[in-house]
């Protein structure tokens, strides 16, 4: 396990497991992307002679707001949002689009997989504490007059890997990143929309609000404001001459990389202190406009009760669309899904479920976690070794 530093602060950022001919370091950034994003950081560890690179990069959020009036009054109050709103994009689309800015050249996808970092490998913390979080803001929210409440959420961690030709060279690109998010809306946005445009002579005129949509898939509910992005970043460059040794590092580093307490609780408390902060100033726009929300009338007893709600509902999201994603929900479940769609089911080596036609009578998984059906004999043992495949079972 090697301490990544950043040089100016002297702060250690994060620790993971890396070979030692890999020069590491990390970067600090103590500016805020927003409310959400207190500070940014990153890690790198090099290997010049090899020329294979690793990154890991902290999170970021992006709001997409499905009720315009809102939009553009949140950008009447605070211009500089705009460089944080930004429409919600398919996880593998996000994924790509961070890796070809990296990398600086197009890639083509070649495989999928899930990323197995601390994150996805530890659920239950990881919804806790996105669940802990929002629960917050929705209190924030409340207290300052505009009753919020969550609607759909997600939370997956992804891997792709890429190929890519950079100065007449072909690359190995190996991109991960826990893309998560959330749906809420505000059950008195009408009301609060009334009140904002009169305070602003009518500047909303021709805005219109979105709490439309029942649907249980995330991006498509019941919403004003979708907020999304990545709790962690990951990539991998390497020539493709030294696939092998790069992805067995990168998978090391990826499975052990995590920011140290220090980073973490600082990271958390400016969070708090950004919705403190957002709460005094709803307060003072609630007195310049004399406008009170009619949920302001709730006792402590009742928003006690909605809080403990929202948490659970939050986490509840999450979980669900996990579970439903990494196993059926019982044997006899999952064998009506499989005689229905033609496939049988088996474990990978990391312990996840993946589908396969049942024309398969042996099936292989590469280092990458791709899975492949053969059928007919099974592959020599020597040659599995050869092309590092193994065999997986039911």
């Amino acid at each position: 396990m090697k301490e990544f530093r950043d040089p100016k602060s002297n702060r250690v950022i994060a620790t993971a497991e890396i070979s030692d001919n890999y020069l590491i370091g990390a970067a600090l950034n103590d500016q805020a992307q927003n409310a959400r994003v207190p500070f940014t950081y990153s890690v790198f560890a090099i290997d010049n002679k090899n020329g294979i690179s690793i990154y890991a990069l902290s999170e970021e959020v992006f709001s997409d707001f499905r009720n315009k009036a809102m939009e553009k009054m949140s950008l009447m109050i605070n211009p500089s949002q705009k460089k944080d709103i930004r429409a919600l994009l398919p996880e593998r689309e996000y994924l790509k689009q961070f890796a070809e800015s990296i990398t600086q050249t197009s890639l083509t996808e070649k495989g999928i997989a899930d990323l197995p970092d601390y994150n996805t490998l530890n659920m239950d913390a990881t919804t806790k504490r996105m669940a802990d979080y929002y629960n917050n803001f929705f209190y924030t929210e409340t207290m300052g007059g505009m009753e919020c409440q969550p609607n759909n959420t997600t939370y997956k961690g992804v891997m792709v890997r890429y190929s890519g030709i950079k100065d007449n060279n072909a690359l190995t690109v190996v991109a991960g990143m826990d893309f998560k998010g959330i749906e809420y809306y505000y059950p008195g946005s009408q009301m609060l929309m009334g009140g904002m445009n009169y305070l602003f002579g009518g500047a909303l005129n021709g805005t219109t609000g979105s709490q439309e949509g029942t649907s249980t898939e995330f991006g498509k509910g019941k919403c004003d404001i979708i907020e999304w992005g990545a709790e962690a970043r990951y990539l991998l460059i390497a020539p493709v001459e030294k696939e092998d040794e790069a992805v067995t590092d990168f998978m090391k580093f990826v499975t052990t990389y995590r920011p140290t307490d220090e980073i973490m609780n600082d990271y958390e408390n400016r969070k708090l202190n950004a919705l403190n902060q957002a709460l005094q100033a709803s307060r003072t726009y609630q007195a310049q406009t004399q406008f009170n929300m009619a949920n302001l009338q709730y006792n402590q007893a009742k928003l006690t009760n909605m809080l403990a709600n929202n948490s659970a509902s939050i986490s509840a999201g999450i979980m669900d669309s996990w579970n439903k994603k990494m196993a059926s929900d019982s044997r006899i479940s999952q064998a009506r899904s499989e005689a229905i769609r033609g496939v049988n089911t088996y474990t990978n080596k990391y312990g996840q479920n993946v589908d396969v036609s049942v024309a398969a009578d042996h099936v292989y998984q590469n280092q990458y976690g791709d899975v492949y059906g053969v059928s007919g004999n099974a592959i020599d043992q020597d040659v599995l070794t050869r092309i590092n495949w193994t065999e997986i079972k039911k």
